[in-house]
């Protein structure tokens, strides 16, 4: 039995995603450190720079090891890329939007930044991974050079 569920595709993916889900964390916290605290950025705009780093890191990696998604078109890769990168926008502005919230408008101390980073971080990762598996890469065929023939 726990061949079978180790062997289960499904299995395999959540563990795939939630490996590369950490690692584009790691990104994203790193990043934030290194601007904010490092470069002495302004807590938002270290954000902001951060989420979108984190969000190229996030593209590459669900694209190539997570989802497995080969898109033989150019025209496929460029809507999959829109997709991505879209559903990826909406979750930095909840990112973003929540930080700011958390720490410009309710003006809780920044030393607790990463803190409230790692809790709406919980959120934007459950949102992405819904947006991931259910829009932009679910099993849909390459509508490319083989939908032609």
């Amino acid at each position: 039995m726990i061949k079978k569920l180790i062997s289960d595709e499904r299995i395999q993916k959540a563990v795939r995603y939630v490996f590369f889900g950490a690692c584009t964390t790691l990104v994203n916290f790193l990043m934030f450190g290194l601007l904010k605290d490092g470069l002495h950025i302004e807590l938002n705009v270290s954000n902001a720079i951060a989420v979108a780093t984190s969000i190229l890191f996030a593209y590459v990696t669900n694209k190539l090891f997570v989802f497995k998604s080969r898109r033989e078109d150019l025209g496929a890769l460029f809507r999959e890329m829109l997709s991505f990168f879209s559903a990826r926008g909406v979750t930095m502005l909840v990112e973003v939007g929540a930080i700011f919230l958390i720490h410009t408008v309710l003006r809780l101390d920044e030393k607790y930044s990463f803190y409230s980073k790692g809790a709406v971080n919980v959120l934007v990762l459950i949102l992405n991974f819904v947006f991931s598996q259910w829009i932009v890469f679910r099993n849909k065929p390459d509508l490319g050079k083989d939908a032609r023939k």
